[in-house]
């Protein structure tokens, strides 16, 4: 843009120019010289409007205020100047030449600052601004209008979300900063996914940017109902209650039975329809969100007490002729009957009341079969709760693995072994070799290490009982890289107790492996001069456990199944040192009572010993109880989560998988030892199945995964079940 002083001046220049032709100037020279004056001048006039500009080509990059010209008009003006810069100082120019350059470079000069620009770029900050956004459940993506002065983050939104019309807004919980693309002017974001809900719900999430002046909504999305799947949950004894199941047979050749000798009951012919429409005996697995086609079976409360109807569902053209009914001769559908269902540790089976004759089992042996009234077989049947459940994805830890720890029972090193070598159950050993590539920091053994069985065949302290113990140090060393063994005592150590062999014994190993005790408590009394240790504590790696031995109480009282009273309270003065908010792993013998799946209530630790440990746990909601014992029950087929045991803050069983638990959690470690495998199997050295426990410690969960390592998985089983995870924020100290 010219300015109109500098069209002024070029004015009074063209006046000069005119005048000079007239007069020459005073000072100046006369006749022939030549006169430069007017050229200098000139001169000096092009080069300070140049000097006036900046080069560039856009005025939006050039501050408002400052005049900017482009390359190509500034090398013609550069041209002008050096053409009369040359006239200038030739010494023969005539002064025609030297006027004609004062015209020239004056005409060139006008053109110039006819083509001076000022810029349009403001100088102030451009603030972050919305110009539209788009949302789904989980990402948030915001395109701004211009690109800001300061790269965007979180803290430049305010961003609320509204539900069903809602016109307040609500806090978005979870929200995280993706990424920001200049070249698209995009913003994404992320945020916590808004649970479904029992009614399909609108959500419209609005962003206020820090330059708005308004906030900005996003299109609605729907969160749509959550999709019912249909769920199986193997239970035990206590959670029966009426509704809808399986009775699931796995792994059995169903032949109908052998009728042979010792068999008083009648038997159910293999060409029978009954082998389909009673029971289903298909191989069923059991987990979460499986679709299965097996016969239903309602259950319902039966006209007398602790009895039920169980009736076909869609199995019978007459549904009150639909009904499970016992016999003498046979297994029929027929008119509502009450049963009863009762638990052992074999299984459950059906009964009639009325006649405690008639009873229903699946048997392993005597010809495999369906029986009626025989109670010379064990019971194979497992009963599935059949609900309709909201889907939901099952948790995952996604953060870092800080720890696993490796864990088993029940050994029971027992009379026989002697003529082994070396003086350990083979499965044990398989166990440990199978263990090892997990890098466990520790191996967890959760009692009845030895059987005591043991203290009435001649063994001494000094001979095969001392051999025993060292196989046990040797094998248990070489499940982990570290070796070291936490052992707890069960109901058969104190036996052998009683010959002066006793929880002393395993305390030698960890001392050596581990070090002294964190804290530890000892039973007064002390045997064959060695203290009784009741309970340890030890900070192994930053991560606290503490263990409950099985008191000697000096009798044979194997089957008492109780903790002291001292110890109880001993573990809650632990349990407290270290903090409400720590993840701590409690290791004991013994399930509580009410733990999923147990074989029955009385497998489980003395009732008054059960009430007092569970009001210690319940004050601890970080608490993982790890146990042992109840190896003669319920086998891990498929799911992990058969033998967990969720509970709420008040010590409520939760069976839910899909729950996460508001107080402790205890699991069973499985067992190197079980006497209901249903195949040809446990003697003094070598059991069928084994099981082992490997817990995933990471900093956002724990992962429970059960593993068979033995010769043969369970009956209907697979080598590795399902694992379960809970959520947890975990910090090692």
């Amino acid at each position: 843009m010219k300015t109109e002083k500098f069209m002024f001046f070029v004015f009074l220049l063209a006046v000069a120019v005119i005048l000079a032709g007239c007069k020459a100037p005073a000072g100046s020279t006369t006749g022939t010289e030549t006169n430069k004056i007017v050229l200098i001048e000139t001169i000096d006039t092009a080069k300070t409007a140049r000097e006036t500009v900046v080069i560039e080509t856009d005025a939006a990059n050039v501050d408002t205020g400052t005049h900017w010209v482009t390359q190509e008009v500034l090398n013609i003006l550069n041209a002008a100047i050096s053409a009369a810069e040359a006239v200038r100082d030739d010494t023969g120019a005539t002064q025609e030449a030297v006027d004609a350059q004062v015209t020239a470079l004056a005409a060139a000069t006008d053109t110039f600052t006819s083509a001076i620009q000022e810029g349009t770029k403001n100088t102030s900050p451009i603030l972050v601004q919305t110009a539209s956004v788009v949302a789904d459940n989980g990402t948030i993506t915001i395109v701004l209008q211009e690109d800001p002065t300061t790269v965007p983050i979180l803290s430049h939104f305010t961003i609320k979300g509204y539900i069903n019309g809602d016109t307040a807004g609500s806090t978005v919980a979870g929200l995280a900063f993706v990424s920001y693309t200049p070249a698209t002017k995009t913003v994404a974001l992320t945020f916590t996914p808004i649970p479904a809900t029992s009614t399909q719900q609108s959500v419209v999430i609005g962003i206020k940017a820090a330059g708005d002046l308004v906030e900005t909504k996003a299109p609605a999305f729907i969160i749509a109902l959550p999709t019912p799947v249909t769920r199986y949950t193997k239970i035990g004894q206590t959670e029966l209650t009426p509704g809808q199941y399986v009775i699931s047979i796995g792994n059995i050749t169903l032949s109908g039975g052998n009728g042979g000798a010792g068999v008083s009951a009648a038997r159910i012919a293999a060409t029978t329809t009954i082998l389909t429409d009673i029971l289903d005996y298909r191989l069923f697995a059991g987990t979460d969100n499986e679709t299965h086609t097996g016969i239903l079976w309602n259950i319902a409360a039966g006209s007398s007490s602790n009895t039920y109807t169980i009736q076909a569902v869609d199995k019978a053209a007459t549904p009150t002729a639909s009904y499970l009914n016992l016999s003498t001769t046979a297994v029929t559908l027929g008119t509502a009957q009450d049963l009863s269902i009762a638990w052992s540790s074999t299984g459950f089976r059906i009964t009639n009341p009325a006649n405690p004759t008639y009873y229903l089992r699946v048997t392993g042996s005597h010809g495999n079969g369906f029986y009626v009234g025989t109670n010379t077989a064990s019971s194979l049947m497992e009963l599935y709760r059949v609900e309709e459940v909201m889907a939901a994805a099952p948790f995952i830890p996604q953060g870092s693995l800080l720890y696993t720890i490796a864990a088993t029972s029940d050994i029971h090193t027992d009379t026989g072994i002697q003529n082994s070598s070396p003086y350990i159950r083979g499965g044990m050993i398989t166990t440990a070799t199978a263990m090892r590539p997990e890098n466990a920091k520790v191996l967890v053994l959760a009692g009845d290490l030895i059987s005591n069985h043991i203290s009435a065949t001649g063994w001494t302290q000094t001979g095969n009982y001392a051999n025993a113990i060292q196989a046990l140090y040797t094998t248990a060393a070489s499940a982990t890289p570290s070796g070291r063994t936490l052992y707890a005592t069960g109901n058969h150590e104190f036996a052998p107790g009683m010959e002066n062999w006793n929880s002393g014994d395993y305390t030698a190993d960890m001392i050596n492996k581990i070090g002294p005790f964190t804290h530890h408590l000892n039973q007064n009394t002390k045997i064959n001069g060695r203290d009784h240790v009741l309970g340890y504590h030890y900070l192994i790696d930053g991560l606290n456990f503490v263990v409950l031995n099985t008191a000697d109480i000096g009798a044979d009282n194997h089957n008492n199944y109780v903790y002291d009273p001292g110890l109880i309270t001993w573990v809650d003065g632990q349990l407290d040192a270290i903090g409400v908010d720590r993840t701590v792993f409690v290791i004991g013998h013994y399930p509580f009572r009410d733990s999923r799946n147990i074989s029955n209530a009385d497998k489980g630790m003395n009732s008054v010993s059960d009430a007092a440990l569970k009001t210690v746990m319940i004050k601890y909601p970080k608490v993982v109880y790890l146990y042992g014992h109840d190896h003669g029950g319920v086998q891990i087929h498929t799911d992990t989560f058969e033998r967990i045991t969720l509970y709420t803050d008040t010590g409520v069983v939760s069976n839910s998988r899909n729950i996460t638990p508001t107080g402790f959690v205890s699991s069973f470690v499985g067992s190197q030892a079980y006497y209901n495998d249903g195949l040809p199997g446990l003697d003094s050295t070598t059991p069928a199945v084994v099981q082992g426990l490997i817990v995933y410690i990471y900093s956002d969960g724990i992962t429970f995964t059960m593993k068979n390592y033995g010769v043969s998985v369970p009956p209907g089983g697979v080598q590795v079940p399902a694992s379960y995870s809970i959520a947890r924020t975990i910090t090692l100290l």
